[in-house]
């Protein structure tokens, strides 16, 4: 039996990335040793009342994408302790198709709890040759689709409200092998397009295109292992999404009122001091039509209503991430 391409090239790239990962491996320093220098830089930095750090971050996806991300990071303490402080990030993003910028207010004074909230301001341009848009309109031309690129001409804003809620197992024992815990984050946010249009459809990192503006509740339950070992960080994240548009009277399709499902899964590894390598993977689900037609606008698709959704893989990533401690 004949494998699926889509499988097949995944597991090309996650051969590629791991042999990536084993020849940088040689030349990082021992795990162990490498945890009591940070350690060590915790305890110094967290006797000052304001700790800043620069993360640079460059980001590799297969489908082919990825951005290059600074974020500068104000760390406030209101104790002389790491666990209660004000962060605030600052963060400039470029992709091939995309510029946006943002900032990041993040209240972190209890340990199974914080607040924390987001505004993004992003554009974007394209490359219709090859179909890659950064931010286009889904347009309804006599009840086909048609992408129109904006190019700068509008603009997407994004505010993000959440909370988050975390047990870890070293609440309760003190062993640097218990640093297991479970999160689940609750976010609301708010998409406008600018300047606003009834009823419009957009594309943003060339995605589905099934965006419009209005609220979208995201729900994210997520179990996480750091031991202290060169592979830093286990993750396994699963999110229910939701969306609140209001809705269209004339669509016949009733997709958005359904929840979608996405299921990540992340390693990171500690490669040095100033650098992390994180490795992650998305499955996630998609509406399945009666009739499918790519031609068709969202709209008007009409939705199997016996088996709506399905489960596939999105994409794989490997971003490598340098913090400067100031």
């Amino acid at each position: 039996m004949r494998l699926p391409k889509t499988i097949i090239n995944f597991k090309k790239t996650i051969c590629i990335l791991t042999l990536i990962l084993c020849s940088f491996s040689l030349f990082c320093e021992d795990a162990q040793v490498q945890d009591s220098i940070n350690e060590v830089q915790v305890n110094e930095n967290v006797a000052k009342a304001l700790v800043t750090e620069t993360e640079i971050a460059l980001n590799i996806d297969y489908p082919l994408n990825g951005y290059l991300s600074a974020t500068e990071k104000l760390h406030l303490f209101t104790k002389k302790t790491h666990k209660e402080y004000l962060e605030f990030d600052f963060n400039l993003e470029l992709s091939p198709v995309t510029l946006s910028s943002g900032f990041l207010i993040d209240f972190n004074y209890l340990d199974f709890f914080n607040l924390f909230y987001n505004f993004e301001l992003a554009s974007g341009w394209n490359y219709k040759a090859v179909g890659f848009y950064g931010l286009a309109e889904n347009y309804n031309n006599e009840n086909k689709r048609e992408i129109q690129p904006y190019n700068f001409s509008k603009v997407l804003i994004k505010n993000t409200l959440g909370l988050k809620l975390l047990i870890n197992l070293n609440f309760f024992l003190k062993n640097e092998w218990s640093d297991f815990s479970f999160a689940t984050k609750q976010i609301f946010t708010d998409n406008e397009l600018l300047p606003k249009k009834e009823n419009e459809f957009w594309l943003y990192k060339n995605d589905s295109g099934e965006n419009r503006n209005g609220f979208l509740y995201k729900g994210t339950y997520s179990l996480q292992y750091r031991p202290p070992l060169y592979l830093s960080s286990i993750n396994l994240d699963f999110s229910t999404i939701k969306k609140l548009y209001k809705p269209i009277s004339e669509t016949k399709n009733i997709a958005e009122s359904l929840w979608s499902f996405e299921l990540n899964t992340a390693l990171t590894f500690s490669a040095a001091k100033f650098m992390d390598i994180k490795i992650a993977s998305l499955f996630a689900s998609e509406y399945v039509y009666k009739t499918y037609n790519g031609n068709l606008h969202f709209t008007q698709k009409i939705l199997n209503t016996d088996k709506p959704r399905k489960f596939r893989f999105k994409n794989i990533s490997a971003s490598f991430i340098f913090k400067i401690m100031n």
